[in-house]
């Protein structure tokens, strides 16, 4: 803690410092895919989803409306809906840690989450697909259907992750002003 208070003062440049030191410590600045197999609202990388979905564009599959940070107050909160239905991944033998993984997260209005419910991903994802393609791609969901049945579950995983270092990375690239090594 006394090397991270020292690297912030003096301010002059304290941002430059703070990369710098990250870049000493990670070796570069990338977010790999793996940086998000944590799981549950703990996990190291669970605030980066939610930083990029009121950033970069997400929206609700319902309404379409952007989970933007300008959408406020209790009645717009954003709640986390789980892509694969818990109940569904459990009842094909998921350990908790893979129910509960970061890339099975998304974030819905309240009317949007209790309108999908637990409906099986491979069904309502097709819906909103059908309807606006655009509405997955906001939030890094995999396009391809086949990913979206419960025993592709590990795939759509490991495609997600993908997904969401890319962004990421694209939006750590605009925060820093130049490229990130690495990326």
């Amino acid at each position: 803690m006394n090397q991270d208070l020292a690297t912030i003062e003096p301010i002059e440049e304290t941002i430059d410092r703070l990369i710098d030191r990250l870049r000493q410590n990670r070796g570069d600045l990338t977010i790999h895919a793996t940086d998000l197999s944590g799981w549950s609202l703990g996990a190291r990388f669970y605030p980066l989803m939610y930083l990029l979905a009121r950033t970069c564009g997400a929206r609700d599959w319902i309404t379409g409306i952007e989970l933007s940070q300008h959408l406020l107050g209790r009645l717009n909160s954003l709640q986390i809906h789980h892509v694969f239905p818990k109940a569904l991944l459990y009842e094909h033998g998921y350990e908790r840690s893979e129910v509960n993984a970061i890339a099975n997260f998304a974030f819905l209005t309240q009317e949007s989450n209790l309108a999908i419910s637990d409906k099986p991903p491979h069904e309502y994802l097709a819906e909103i697909a059908e309807r606006d393609l655009n509405l997955l791609e906001s939030q890094w969901i995999p396009l391809e259907p086949e990913l979206w049945r419960v025993d592709r579950y590990r795939d759509f995983l490991e495609a997600r992750r993908e997904l969401l270092a890319k962004a990421a990375n694209d939006l750590l690239t605009r925060l820093n002003g130049s490229e990130v090594e690495g990326a």
